[in-house]
């Protein structure tokens, strides 16, 4: 893990491109602070800021040369052994033991289609000089940061806003359609947007090369339907063996690694496959809250180190003298207004992580995208059974999801409702209806129906649904807050769910093998049933970093920082935030 930035331009390199990228590379040195370095190039410079995680000599530094390439590399590419094995059968030589040699040599092997080859996250700028064009990557989710500037003949890029808005031509306009899609749907940014006009980001499974002054973008991959097993249990045995090598590959690094646990399935089914393979220590990491209306997840991560003697966990609980001194600089680190407390939770697991010297942790986010555990997600599942005539279906899933979720009359009422307005509404339709609804609209920003547009990918409302959580809307915004919360702490973090691989299984299998008789997630419990608590195994309740934010500490620790803007306490909360991400 670590940072990148760049300016190339058509004029070609000039001496005043120097002080504006030490700036850069001096903003964002929390993301890599084990190396700094920089390189003319013929059209700029690329900088690097090195988090030393694989090969720890200095001749995996960066930038990094390779015969006639040169990188900036942030991220993973998990299966460069494998991929170096083959290279090296093709003839190509190395002098590191790390992954960046590796896809240097893969990019001159294959050329932009080396990018299929990667299981990994990563967002790179490969100088060709040969072909004189500068190739730039982002991972198939976006899971690694990508941010550009287009201004006069001249990209900049860097991992971070932030580490843009230190040049002196950076304009600080807003983009009001994303203002508006972060304050009523949480967004941290949309397709290639983001919160500035000016400021674009590459976007997950796309490829960009500038060449001779113009930019070309293009898509590499993106999310389909795959060939699964016939028999629930080879589909289960195959999800396992998938999660397996995932984890597997996961696992390689040259530094201590460990977990973010929350007691969640997600988070206990990655820390107990690597307890029951790996007989070495294994560190995990938990945020709680006591107190009235807080959620105390202990109970559940201890049913970890119970089993698991291998599993050593720390605890803790921040106090109000942290809650209030931390605030301006999470803010600082996650760039954009957040929109709910639960990313400052976040924030003070990686802290706790910090403090330990982990350097690497393998975490969960990205499993509820595509394994279905949302509840908002069976109001998809039970439209498209009223869509197919499947009258029978439609009361069963209902029934089972009252049964198992314990559904308030209320919540029966509404997920019968909005089950209903999806046989006639997209998800396009249902998602312009939410950013118009869901709080008053503030004046100023723009709420008209071009502010989102989710193409119909599938025939399928579920589908449909599940796709653009993975591709556009709520695991981008999961994923950036994962980034800079834990970069805030010089830490990388992995999601080995988002291995594609798994993701592309899991979404192709039958909706009832991943929510069965009311149980979400089904294909997971049963792959892993053998290496999980039963008491995890069993869990409905979907919770997250759950905080007593909204309501605690913005009228405790945090009251300097709010003043009330709305009733409603979490349009407050966005209101506050992002008045003083404006004032910053």
């Amino acid at each position: 893990m670590c940072g990148i930035v760049g300016i190339v331009q058509e004029a070609g390199y000039n001496e005043e491109l120097q002080p504006w990228v030490e700036q850069m590379l001096a903003a964002q040195h929390h993301r890599g602070p084990d190396a700094t370095g920089a390189l003319d190039i013929p059209i700029g410079i690329l900088g690097h800021n090195r988090l030393s995680i694989l090969d720890l000599s200095v001749s995996s530094d960066q930038p990094f040369v390779y015969n006639a390439v040169i990188i900036v590399f942030n991220g993973e590419v998990y299966n460069y052994v494998e991929l170096r094995d083959t290279l090296k059968a093709e003839g190509y030589k190395f002098n590191t033991t790390g992954d960046t040699e590796v896809v240097c040599a893969a990019y001159q092997h294959w050329g932009k289609e080396c990018v299929k080859h990667f299981v990994g996250m990563w967002a790179f700028a490969i100088w060709d000089s040969e072909k004189e064009l500068l190739f730039c990557s982002r991972d198939r989710f976006g899971i690694k940061p990508f941010n550009y500037m287009l201004q006069d003949g001249r990209m900049s890029f860097a991992s971070e806003l932030t580490t843009l808005r230190t040049l002196p031509f950076f304009d600080v306009t807003l983009n009001k359609k994303q203002v508006a899609r972060g304050l009523n749907l949480g967004w941290s940014a949309y397709k290639d947007e983001t919160y500035y006009e000016n400021v674009k980001q590459l976007e997950g499974a796309h490829n960009l090369i500038w060449q001779n002054g113009q930019v070309t973008i293009e898509r590499y991959w993106d999310l389909t339907k795959v060939e699964v097993p016939d028999k629930e249990e080879d589909a289960v045995a195959r999800f396992r063996e998938l999660f397996d090598d995932s984890i597997k590959l996961h696992m390689r690094s040259d530094v201590k690694i460990g977990s973010c646990l929350s007691g969640g399935l997600d988070s206990s089914a990655i820390v107990a496959a690597i307890a029951d393979k790996h007989p070495e220590d294994y560190h995990t990491y938990t945020i709680y809250f006591t107190g009235k209306g807080a959620v105390d997840e202990r109970p559940f991560a201890r049913l970890l180190e119970k089993r698991y003697a291998n599993v050593k966990s720390e605890y803790s609980e921040p106090s109000d003298a942290e809650l209030t001194s931390d605030f301006e600089k999470f803010m600082r680190h996650v760039e954009l207004p957040s929109a709910g407390s639960s990313f400052y939770s976040q924030y003070f697991v990686m802290k706790l992580a910090g403090k330990h010297k982990t350097k690497v942790l393998i975490n969960g986010q990205g499993s509820d995208e595509f394994l279905i555990g949302y509840m908002h997600t069976y109001y998809r599942i039970l439209a498209d059974c009223l869509r197919e005539f499947r009258l029978l279906s439609y009361l069963k899933i209902l029934r089972d999801h009252v049964r198992e979720h314990a559904l308030s009359i209320k919540q029966i009422l509404k997920t019968i409702g909005l089950s209903f307005l999806l046989v006639v509404k997209d998800e396009n339709d249902f998602t312009r209806i939410e950013l118009k609804r869901n709080y008053k609209q503030i004046e100023g920003y723009d709420y008209s129906d071009t502010t989102v547009q989710l193409e119909n990918k599938f025939k399928s409302r579920t589908d449909n649904f599940l796709y653009h959580l993975i591709m556009t809307t709520t695991l981008p915004t999961l994923l950036h807050f994962e980034d800079r919360n834990s970069m805030a702490f010089s830490i990388e973090s992995r999601v080995p769910f988002l291995d594609h691989r798994l993701v592309e299984y899991g979404f192709s299998l039958p909706v009832e093998w991943r929510v069965k008789n009311g149980l979400t997630k089904y294909v997971l419990r049963e792959g892993l049933k053998d290496v999980l608590p039963p008491e995890i195994y069993a869990r409905k309740d979907k919770k997250g970093f759950v905080t007593p934010g909204e309501f605690k500490w913005v009228k405790g620790p945090l009251r300097e920082y709010f003043i009330d803007l709305a009733k409603d306490i979490k349009l407050n909360w966005r209101l506050n935030v992002l008045q003083r991400w404006k004032d910053s």
